[in-house]
């Protein structure tokens, strides 16, 4: 009997420890998805020329930034000294909305997209005008070479795309950069040195091959205070050399996963066309996912047909 009672008392005890195992198994496999769920809200690059982060930072952000109330939300704040606009409409959803970033062009601000601001944020994007280096609320400073202004806030936007990251309002699977001018060579500056996977993009009025740029393109001209400024000689020496070492055209050339508009005037006196010919062409020869508007009389301007024809190319790309 006591023999009997000793193999009850075993076997309970090893059903105990095996049910200890499984509870402690059952924690484990928990950690790890909650794991995988981060991993998949911060769609980070892991290979190729952007670097990966590889852990949530603590994002300084002031204003209103992230208040939510009932309808229309318009934000403002700074996210790391970034100034930044943001838009939403809780009528369409709280949670994982598609991120839009409008980026402005040179002598201009965040408050310049208001109106696309405000229209995709009733369609059910979250969207995003932060202000450029030396612009907006940031004009204050010692002038800086254009194509330097450029880089420096295209650096800028891991900061800001971090913050909403770590927000259920934003779904960073599908993020979207727009860009004129001087925000559309930051959004290709971005779609190569950027931490975060972009899924669509539409640049107006730039090019990607800055190493072909001359000597009187804007980019070889200083900006700061409101004004463009001339630079001497041996600092357009500089400049060409920087050029050279930044141009993204042959990385964005690869990059048949990215959705990606293109638009461009056959009388802007700015940018020329034939870098962005060139980009377009070579694109549908690999199969990428391009599109092109060539507007013959287009001048240096982001008109409201280019507002729209963008609006209609989000909604299609970005569903």
């Amino acid at each position: 009997m006591k023999k009997e009672n000793s193999v009850i008392k075993l076997i309970a005890l090893i059903l105990s420890l095996l049910l200890v195992l499984l509870l402690i198994l059952v924690l484990v496999c928990s950690l790890f998805k909650k794991d995988d769920a981060d991993q998949e809200k911060t769609p980070l690059k892991e290979n190729g020329v952007g670097q990966s982060q590889t852990q949530i930072l603590e994002v300084d952000v002031t204003g209103t930034l992230g208040e939510i109330k009932d309808g229309l939300n318009i934000n403002k704040g700074t996210i790391e000294g970034v100034p930044v606009i943001e838009y939403f409409d809780t009528t369409t959803g709280t949670e994982d909305k598609p991120v839009i970033l409008l980026l402005h062009g040179l002598n201009n601000s965040k408050e310049t997209y208001e109106f696309m601001g405000k229209t995709l944020a009733q369609e059910g994007y979250l969207v995003i005008t932060p202000d450029a280096r030396l612009h907006g609320e940031r004009a204050e400073g010692d002038s800086m070479w254009i194509a330097q202004i450029v880089t420096e806030s295209s650096k800028d936007l891991d900061s800001v795309l971090e913050c909403y990251a770590q927000q259920e309002l934003a779904d960073m699977d599908k993020l979207c950069l727009v860009g004129f001018s001087l925000g559309g060579l930051m959004t290709y500056d971005y779609l190569v040195n950027g931490a975060f996977a972009v899924d669509a993009a539409v640049v107006a009025y730039a090019t990607p091959n800055w190493h072909e740029l001359k000597e009187d393109s804007t980019l070889y001209y200083a900006y700061g205070n409101g004004r463009v400024s001339e630079i001497s000689s041996k600092e357009k020496e500089d400049v060409k050399q920087f050029l050279v070492e930044n141009s993204p055209y042959d990385e964005v050339v690869k990059m048949t996963d990215i959705s990606l508009g293109l638009v461009n005037g056959g009388k802007d006196e700015v940018f020329t066309c034939e870098g962005t010919e060139k980009l377009y062409q070579e694109l549908l020869q690999v199969g990428g996912d391009v599109s092109y508007c060539f507007r013959e009389e287009g001048k240096h301007e982001f008109t409201d047909d280019d507002v729209w024809l963008t609006f209609f190319f989000i909604v299609e790309k970005l569903k």
